[in-house]
């Protein structure tokens, strides 16, 4: 995958319900996702959540989505919404079940952090 976006898949997938565009862009983020979430120690089931959620997310705020011109910014929106969905599962967990998704969260949200330097190099590969 290139490292950055195809803006003509967004708008695609903005302006239509198209499956066969939407299988195009799960086919190329969400192995992104996967890898990225599964290498972060968590559960299999808490990072199958995180995934599915993201997507979620993604599929009904794709149509408020305003690329701004900037190389990176879906990927950088994107990242925001897998922070959302991290702390949505940390939230939903009796706390004595709960892993520290907050410090993940808090690292991924950062702009600088080594943990956005891996998500930014993930998604470059």
């Amino acid at each position: 995958m290139s490292t950055s976006t195809r803006l003509s898949l967004l708008e695609d997938i903005k302006r239509t319900t198209s499956s066969n565009r939407w299988c195009e862009f799960l086919a190329n983020y969400g192995p992104i996702l996967n890898s990225w979430i599964r290498g972060q120690n968590l559960s299999d089931a808490d990072a199958e959540d995180i995934k599915q959620e993201t997507m979620l997310t993604v599929v009904k705020e794709i149509g408020s989505f305003e690329h701004n011109g900037n190389v990176g910014a879906f990927r950088r929106w994107l990242r925001l919404i897998l922070v959302n969905r991290i702390r949505r599962v940390w939230d939903k967990k009796p706390p004595g079940e709960r892993q520290d998704f907050e410090e993940l969260a808090n690292k991924l949200e950062d702009d600088k952090s080594r943990l956005t330097l891996d998500w930014e190099r993930q998604y470059n590969q």
